[in-house]
């Protein structure tokens, strides 16, 4: 019985984190009179990218303070 309780348990969280985690659906590509189409990002990427959500961190290193005499 309490490997049926367990199961149930494990069945209903994946459930419910499917439901709160799951693909959303690709929006329909629209093209208005400002904008050409074609432009921007490249057709069935997402325009929002794990590299673009990513920190970057500083391209130069900080310069170390002199000790002061």
């Amino acid at each position: 019985m309490l490997w049926g309780v367990l199961a149930a348990i494990l069945f209903l969280n994946y459930q419910t984190w499917l439901h709160d985690y799951e693909p959303q659906a690709a929006p329909t590509a629209q093209t208005s009179a400002g904008t050409p189409a074609g432009t921007g990002t490249a057709a069935g990427t997402p325009a929002n990218t794990l590299a673009d959500s990513v920190p970057q961190a500083p391209s130069a290193a900080p310069e170390k303070k002199r000790k002061e005499r």
